[in-house]
């Protein structure tokens, strides 16, 4: 596996944690913690970001935001995938007829990346922001290896930490998946903890902590209900998730107030 530049891992880490949290800004000490990097080093990366325009500096409180040169990068990249811009039209629609939030999800290594965002909030401080990325694991992000190869099943079992037994209970899951052709799952309190975990996880992620509880709350809550046995007969129209491609594709999830999700 090639070798990481810390330096180009660095600026990655700041751009992601800046568009988990849009219309905010930062000084350069609390980027640093956040991120857990030293104070001299985060603040020459921030100096070069700026600079290139890719981050912000307001002259009076001396914060960080976003800076207006991911504008332009965000467009042009828009234009090269146009899923997405088709998925969020999708996306509104089903909103405004179910009364529900829905997020839209790319896969990004070994996380979820949020890509878009519609409806009214699942609540104070659960909605996942656009720009965020949450940590692959078993039970969650089941529509992103229902189609997945063997390893890659086995490394997202193991991440979540898994036990044996509870492996096989998620392998018939993703069966089921694949039959289907999308998850359903329970919005039960396990999964609610989880939900809360990885919002916590946004704010700091650079805590091992935290990261910490998130799979051992992911392991509590691979015991509560976590997909339909049922097959629903989809409406006319509606998104079914390809088979496997070689290329990553969205997945929305659907969060309505009567306490269930869809993961389509």
């Amino acid at each position: 596996m090639p070798r990481r530049a810390l330096s180009a891992t660095r600026a990655a880490d700041v751009l992601n944690f800046l568009a988990a949290h849009p219309g905010e800004s930062f000084s350069y000490s609390q980027i640093a913690q956040r991120l857990g990097i030293n104070l001299a080093s985060t603040h020459n990366l921030l100096i070069a970001l700026s600079e290139c325009g890719y981050l912000k500096r307001n002259p009076e409180d001396r914060r960080f935001s976003l800076g207006p040169a991911l504008v332009a990068i965000g467009d042009a990249a828009l234009r090269g995938h146009r899923a997405i811009e088709e998925t969020r039209r999708a996306m509104r629609e089903h909103s405004r007829e179910q009364n529900a939030e829905t997020l839209a999800f790319v896969r990004a290594g070994t996380d979820a990346f949020c890509v878009a965002r519609a409806g009214p909030s699942a609540g104070p401080g659960r909605t996942v922001q656009v720009g965020q990325r949450i940590p692959m694991m078993a039970p969650l992000s089941s529509v992103f290896f229902a189609w997945a190869s063997d390893g890659e099943v086995e490394r997202w079992l193991l991440r979540g930490g898994a036990p044996r037994r509870e492996q096989k209970r998620q392998r018939e899951i993703l069966r089921q998946v694949r039959e289907r052709g999308y998850s359903v799952a329970l919005e039960v309190a396990e999964r609610r903890q989880l939900g809360d975990l990885l919002v916590a996880l946004a704010e700091n992620p650079a805590r091992k902590r935290c990261r910490g509880k998130c799979a051992r709350s992911s392991r509590s809550s691979a015991s509560a209900p976590i997909s339909s046995t049922k097959r629903a007969a989809p409406r006319s129209g509606s998104a079914r998730s390809p088979r496997r491609s070689s290329t990553p594709t969205a997945r929305s999830t659907c969060r309505s107030h009567s306490r269930s999700t869809a993961t389509i």
